[in-house]
């Protein structure tokens, strides 16, 4: 599962991919917010670039929600979750939502839904 991380501080960011490692997911990539996420994106031109893009909704230059709606456009496969240390924003399209700070737990179900056996 190729997947990447978008997050505009830099300890969520790393938290995510050690975690993610632990579980044996090696194919991570990371973006400090939506504009980069873009451009990691776009450079994997062929077939879906990401199984799974996780971001934030709060982040400098282009914003988690933009950003999702974009992917949801561009590769309506690729699977969004959301998170926010706010209220989940209403008419969002990412696939799940989690509010900040959350147990790892709560990601575990998410994966555990959307990876194969």
């Amino acid at each position: 599962m190729k997947i990447l991380v978008v997050d505009d501080e830099e300890i969520i960011r790393e938290l995510l991919v050690e975690y993610l490692s632990r579980k044996n997911y090696q194919d991570i990539s990371l973006a400090k917010d939506g504009n980069q996420a873009k451009e990691k994106i776009l450079l994997k031109s062929s077939g879906i670039p990401f199984d799974l893009v996780i971001t934030d909704t709060n982040m400098p230059r282009l914003g988690g929600i933009e950003l999702t709606n974009w992917i949801k456009n561009n590769y309506p496969k690729t699977y969004v979750i959301l998170m926010s240390a706010l209220h989940e924003t209403k008419g969002h399209r990412a696939d799940a939502f989690i509010k900040k700070p959350f147990e790892l737990k709560k990601l575990d179900t998410i994966l555990d839904a959307i990876t194969p056996d």
